[in-house]
Parts: structure tokens; sequence; C-alpha cells
């Protein structure tokens, strides 16, 4: 049994000539392509602007909801850290 090796069930046959189907594939592909991209781009970049935005009002108000989550994220890594002993070289002079 022979193999007919141009079936191709997945592509479609149209009906136009040759460089109709090319050109109205090749804007269809790629406009479907930049609208993914442009899609999910601008929402990611949506998302790091509000980011940044809320985080330099954030830092320039100095609200105490700031500065309470700075001091918890810094005593979490001292906890973290640990204790450390101090070197024999320093005198501490009081």
């Amino acid at each position: 049994m022979p193999i007919n090796r141009k079936w191709r069930p997945w592509k479609t046959q149209y009906s136009r000539t040759q460089s109709q189907q090319t050109e109205t594939q090749t804007n269809t592909e790629a406009s479907g392509l930049l609208g993914r991209w442009f899609n999910r781009t601008w929402l990611g970049h949506l998302l790091l602007g509000v980011w940044a935005i809320s985080g330099a009002i954030a830092a320039s108000t100095n609200w105490s909801l700031g500065q309470s989550m700075e001091r918890q994220t810094q005593e979490f890594f001292f906890q973290l850290r640990g204790s450390v002993k101090p070197p024999n070289n320093i005198v501490i002079l009081a």
C-alpha cells in the first residue's frame, strides 16, 4: 500500500490562490502571536508598576505599618542567623 506523503489532515485546505493564502496566513499568525505576547507582557508590566508605585508611596509616607513590617523582617533575619559572639579584639568604652 503506497503512502501519500502530501496528505496532511491537520492542514486546512483553502480555495484561494497561493499568494492570497500565504498573505492571509502570515497576517493572522503574526497578529495572533503579537496579541498573546502583548497581553501577557502588558499584564506583567502593569503589576510591576503597581508594586513599584505602592512601594514608593509606602516608603515616602513612613506609615507605622511599613515600619512594623520592616522591624518584623529584621527580627526574623536575626532569628535565622542566631546568636553571634563578638570578636575578642573589640573594646567597648562606656
